[in-house]
């Protein structure tokens, strides 16, 4: 059994690895800005189903929405899932699938407050 504290590091690691994938899908030319979060879900999850490691699920979501070698904040996101995950991965990817609803609302609540933050230094800077 993980304790609650574990689940936490493991959900706001995971939560970081999205966040970075996102931002790399998101440069890419030619993707929706209106379905990334559900491209990404979809993704993710189908990941969880097909791999048996950390680095296998991050390589399946990688190939799965097009993209390719990760770069520096992904990699440091995913090297450090896999640090944390460590050798429990199959508990980890059955949380994945359990709790995928979860992961992407903080993700979204997580981008949504970056963005704020932007908007605010902005605001202050005047270039609003």
């Amino acid at each position: 059994m993980v304790d609650a504290e574990k689940l936490d590091r493991w959900r706001r690691a995971t939560v970081a690895v999205l966040l970075a994938t996102r931002a790399e899908y998101l440069g890419r030319p030619g993707t929706s800005p209106l379905k990334h979060w559900d491209q990404l879900q979809d993704r993710m999850r189908a990941a969880s189903r097909q791999a048996s490691s950390v680095a296998q699920w991050a390589t399946a979501l990688s190939r799965s929405l097009g993209l390719g070698a990760p770069g520096p904040e992904r990699a440091s996101a995913t090297t450090s899932l896999a640090d944390e995950i460590g050798d429990d991965a199959g508990r980890w990817l059955d949380l994945v699938e359990e709790e995928h609803a979860y992961l992407m609302a903080l993700a979204r609540e997580q981008a949504e407050g970056r963005r704020r933050a932007r908007e605010a230094r902005e605001v202050g800077h005047g270039t609003a």
